[in-house]
């Protein structure tokens, strides 16, 4: 077992954009004499509104995640970079925006092979740890690049109505095997569920097209009741169909009943709850081989959900529902416990610095997301006062207050704005008023920033 490590002094940042490069030509030290294991548990599609995490009774139970949220920090304003599953882990893996990847859809990009990036799993392994990835990756193999072990299954694809289901529980039996495993050396872990994606519709030209998983079970059709006896959860509040540009109510859903809503949600919280209980299996074998205290466990999801918000599923949207992510930290005697930070605005792209930060490895030079580990240390330092975020023909702006969207056509440009404090449901965008057109123009300005 590794011993718990000391503090390890901040690792240089450059905060400037320059040419992307690999990890460097010679293995990467570490500045502190033992490292921590790094466990990254990622979800798929699980949006920070659905969940809190704070222990009260709820639908869905979260009991593992709510355990490891009392035992680190939770950040309420996470965000994912792009809300579609290949570019926003890719953010995840590199530290880059999905316009530096090069991803910004499901589709491979044809030049991937010859962009240079600053990989997670390259970085770790020449530092010396024991990688491994488990579960979906779905960033055309980038995330497998530098990891020793891949389980007994890849998958690198977006999963529909039932891959979660049959496949999460043989990702996390590998990664137990990974984390139980005897070593000399740190190891560094991805733990990927492809659930509660099954929640996602069927692509139209795909087999099921239109389907989901709500469609295809008979799970709550019949008896009318949630688990443990509670009703069915009660649809989204915030049912004010979105505003154009942003991507309209699809034909499937408009016709869908109260009923339906509520069947959907309650099929998705299940999902949730059957992560919660995988990833609770994992924590648990961390503990067993005594190694939670030298480890940090980060949780998070590449996205979230629409859940019926807007009358919308899925993705694609800048909306509160798909935008916002869960976002858990911990390193026992390290990271103080229990503390929520619902104030500093958190991007996927912060998530690789800070391991690299944590490991005490240099964070490489052409990334642009940030360690938390500064404002985790001291709440009051400095950080960033506006969040972006993008679509392929759209760029998003989050402040402390506001929320500003921008869409662009080969002929027009779109703005909105919404006061998330007034209008947390973002169902009225704010009228042209003087006053709403300056704000309008402070975030404009920092996006062409």
């Amino acid at each position: 077992m590794l011993p718990l490590h000391p503090h390890a002094r901040l690792a240089p940042h450059a905060e400037a954009v320059v040419p992307a490069c690999l990890p460097p030509p010679h293995p990467p030290q570490s500045t502190i004499q033992n490292p921590p294991n790094i466990l990254f548990l990622l979800s798929d599609q699980w949006s920070g509104r659905a969940t809190d995490f704070s222990g009260r009774p709820a639908i869905p139970r979260t009991p593992a995640l709510d355990a490891l949220a009392a035992g680190g920090v939770r950040f309420d304003n996470a965000y994912c970079t792009y809300p579609l599953c290949a570019p926003a882990r890719a953010s995840q893996l590199t530290g880059l925006m999905p316009h530096k990847t090069g991803i910004v859809s499901n589709r491979r990009p044809p030049d991937l092979d010859r962009r240079e990036l600053p990989l997670a799993g390259e970085i770790f392994e020449a530092a010396g740890y024991d990688t491994g990835y488990f579960g979906k990756e779905h960033t055309f193999r980038l995330g497998y690049r530098g990891m020793n072990e891949l389980g007994s299954y890849q998958f690198s694809r977006p999963g529909y109505i039932a891959d979660g289901c049959v496949l999460d529980p043989i990702f996390i039996r590998d990664a137990i095997r990974f984390i139980e495993r005897p070593r000399e050396q740190p190891f560094f872990a991805v733990v990927s569920t492809i659930n509660p994606h099954d929640t996602c519709i069927v692509p139209p030209k795909v087999d099921l097209g239109g389907k989901t998983v709500m469609d295809v079970t008979r799970t709550f059709y019949k008896d009318r009741q949630y688990l443990r006896g509670l009703e069915l959860p009660d649809p989204r509040p915030n049912r004010t169909p979105p505003p154009p540009p942003i991507r309209q109510v699809d034909p499937i859903q408009a016709g869908w009943t109260e009923d339906q809503w509520r069947r959907y949600l309650a099929v998705y919280y299940l999902l949730l709850e059957n992560v919660d209980w995988l990833l609770g299996l994992v924590l648990d074998a961390l503990r067993r081989s005594g190694q939670e205290q030298d480890t940090l466990i980060l949780f998070s999801s590449d996205h979230g959900d629409l859940m019926g918000a807007h009358q919308l599923v899925g993705k694609l949207t800048f909306h509160e529902e798909t935008m916002n992510v869960p976002f858990l930290i911990a390193y026992k005697g390290v990271i103080e416990p229990g503390h929520v930070d619902a104030t500093h605005l958190i991007s996927g792209e912060d998530i690789l610095p800070t391991f690299c930060d944590y490991a005490g490895l240099q964070i490489p030079a052409v990334v642009t997301g940030r360690s938390l580990r500064p404002i985790i240390e001291n709440k009051t330092a400095p950080w960033r006062e506006y969040l972006v975020a993008e679509l392929n023909n759209a760029r998003m702006v989050r402040s402390s207050r506001y929320k500003y969207m921008r869409y662009s056509t080969k002929t027009d440009t779109h703005e909105l704005l919404f006061d998330l404090e007034t209008d947390p449901g973002e169902e009225q965008p704010l009228p042209d008023t003087p006053e709403h057109t300056r704000i309008k123009h402070k975030l404009r300005n920092h996006l062409q920033q």
